[in-house]
């Protein structure tokens, strides 16, 4: 009897994946925005670092091995796709489908309103574009045998589509549709001449879109030099009575990602003890119990969050990760309006606002 045994690495066979959903998706005119395309930036830095190495590709899909470019084997979480009309959209899930079934997958549609659409997202709240947004889940097991039960491969896209023929001032709107969030999400992949290609995007919503050329190319550089860093700064300038809600859902998720990211012009900093700017013993306003920092017993291996009073560091109130991040979670869900502003606010440990709305006037747009 002959015996055949396959390895299947999970993340290996994710990426794979990814990148046929996401060439279809090029494909068929889409537009690629968000977490994929700068997970794609990561990815591909450090993998073109460790294949500069020479060391050995069996090993590449083994985080542990090489740490210096462990972040090559990053995976997206989920895809954002925009296509410009209702055609490019039908044939963008045809063809998905078509693959699905290929491995007796299975493929899940959910069509989000536009209320959810303005809601949740505010893709473009300052002119009448109106948006068709579907939520599609995708299921494909692989190395399914009849005495193994395989692996499941699970990914979801969301694909925005623009519902208007002629969109506001004659010009095209692309991602991040005047809204971006944070700096490392400015940059949008297409196809350009059966070339997947990467550039920043002319619908930002903030200075950026004026820039020159050439002072696009500078900024652009500087912020994938913070990207590789897993470094960015939070540039949403929407104000509305609900801002602060959607703000707060936006950097709760960016900063529990799996490689966290440093959002460096928030009102809260993060550390661990390796790198916490001094020694400290205090206790956690949240949890209340000790904190003790001191870099040269290295006696502490907790992630923490500091609130500077003033800007002043030393002064700030510095609490365990968990628990500020489960607080910053729970006044998110409160929807708390001032009375007099009858504005949503998130506020912190001791009452005070956050103001994350205002926290793209201290970006810097000129290098």
């Amino acid at each position: 009897m002959m015996t055949t045994s396959v390895n299947v690495i999970h993340s290996k066979e994710m990426r794979n994946m990814i990148n046929q959903l996401k060439n279809i998706g090029l494909v068929n005119k889409g537009i690629i925005f968000g977490g994929l395309v700068r997970d794609e930036i990561i990815g591909t830095y450090y993998r073109e670092k460790f294949l500069e190495k020479n060391i050995g590709i069996d090993n590449y899909w083994k985080p542990t091995y090489d740490i210096e470019t462990c972040y090559r084997t990053i995976i997206p979480s989920d895809m954002d796709i925009y296509f410009k009309n209702e055609t490019d959209t039908n044939s963008f899930i045809v063809k998905i489908t078509e693959f699905v079934n290929r491995f007796n997958g299975t493929i899940q549609f959910k069509k989000i309103n536009n209320k959810s659409l303005i809601d949740n997202f505010e893709y473009n709240p300052n002119n009448s574009t109106t948006f068709k947004h579907i939520k599609i889940n995708i299921y494909i097991r692989i190395g399914r045998t009849f005495t193994y039960y395989g692996h499941k491969l699970q990914f979801e896209i969301d694909v925005i589509t623009n519902n208007n023929i002629v969109n506001y001032d004659g010009k095209d709107i692309e991602p991040p549709f005047n809204n971006l969030d944070f700096l490392c999400n400015v940059f949008l992949m297409e196809k350009i001449n059966g070339k997947n290609n990467i550039r920043i995007s002319n619908c930002t919503g903030t200075p950026i879109d004026d820039m020159s050329f050439a002072n696009k190319l500078k900024f652009s550089s500087h912020i994938i030099d913070d990207i590789i860093q897993f470094k960015t700064e939070f540039s949403r300038n929407i104000n509305n009575s609900n801002t602060e809600y959607i703000n707060a859902y936006r950097i709760l998720k960016m900063i529990n990602k799996f490689h966290r990211w440093n959002i460096t012009n928030l009102p809260f900093k993060m550390y661990n003890n390796s790198n916490f700017p001094y020694e400290a013993d205090t206790m956690c306003c949240v949890c209340l119990q000790n904190i003790i920092i001191n870099k040269k017993d290295d006696c502490e291996k907790d992630d923490y969050v500091l609130i500077p009073f003033n800007n002043q560091e030393k002064n700030g109130n510095i609490m365990h990760y968990n628990c500020f991040y489960n607080y910053l979670l729970q006044e998110q869900n409160k929807k708390y309006r001032n009375p007099e502003t009858n504005q949503i606010e998130c506020r912190c440990p001791f009452r005070n606002p956050f103001n994350f709305k205002d926290c793209h006037k201290s970006i810097k747009y000129e290098i």
